[in-house]
C-alpha cells in the first residue's frame, strides 16, 4: 500500500489513494471496534512468507510468484506489515495467510464456526484476487459474504466493476461501507 513497496509498479497503492480506500476501511474498522467484540469480531488476514518463500512451490506461477520475484510480503519486514492506518489492536485477531484466500491453510473457518458467525464483511486488496477468493470460499462454507465495494480495490476499473457487478452479487451482498455500517453496525 505504498509507492515504496516491492509491488509498487502494479499501482494498487495509487488506486487506493485516489479512491480513499484505506480511509473508508479505517472508518469501518473504527465503527466495528466501537460496536465491540460481542457484535463484531475483527479479523485481519495479511499475507506473508518466510525467508526464501518455502510456502510456495518452486513452480508456483502467477501473482504469488510475482510477489516472490519482487521480494514482497516477507514476514517480519516492513513490506508485509498491515498499513499503519489499519494496524490491529492487541485484542484483535490476526490470521496470517500464505495464499490469496483467507480460509486456505488458516484456522479462519474453525474460529468463525466456533463463534457462530454468519455474516462476513469483506474488504481488502486486491478485489479480484484475495477478496474474491475469500468471498467465494466463505460462500461455499455457508457464510453470508458482504463485500464492501469501497473498501477494496483492483488493478483496473474494469476488474473492479466486473467483480462488483458480476461475481459478488451471485455469492453475497455488495454494499458501500456506509450501507454496511448502517445495516450491521
Amino acid at each position: 500500500m505504498s509507492e515504496k513497496g516491492a509491488l509498487a509498479g502494479a499501482g494498487i497503492w495509487k488506486r487506493a489513494k485516489d479512491h480513499n480506500t484505506v480511509g473508508k476501511m479505517k472508518k469501518v474498522l473504527e465503527a466495528a471496534r466501537k460496536a465491540g467484540p460481542d457484535k463484531c469480531l475483527i479479523i485481519h488476514s495479511p499475507i506473508g512468507f518466510r525467508e526464501g518463500y518455502p510456502e510456495l512451490a518452486k513452480t508456483h506461477p502467477g501473482l504469488l510468484k510475482g510477489a516472490e520475484e519482487a521480494g514482497g510480503f516477507k514476514k517480519g519486514e516492513w513490506g508485509a506489515e498491515i498499513t499503519d492506518e489499519l494496524k490491529p489492536l492487541s485484542d484483535e485477531t490476526v490470521l496470517d495467510k500464505r495464499r490469496l484466500c483467507g480460509f486456505t491453510d488458516t484456522e479462519l473457518d474453525g474460529l468463525l464456526k466456533n463463534l457462530g458467525v454468519e455474516n462476513l464483511m469483506i474488504g481488502g486488496f486486491v478485489t479480484n484476487w484475495c477478496v474474491e477468493a475469500t468471498g467465494r470460499s466463505a460462500y461455499d462454507r455457508g457464510y453470508h459474504p458482504v463485500f464492501l465495494k469501497d473498501c477494496m480495490d483492483a488493478f483496473t476499473d474494469e476488474e473492479q466493476k466486473f467483480a462488483e457487478e458480476k461475481i459478488f452479487p451471485v455469492i453475497g451482498e455488495v454494499l458501500t461501507s456506509d450501507e454496511a455500517m448502517a445495516k450491521f453496525l
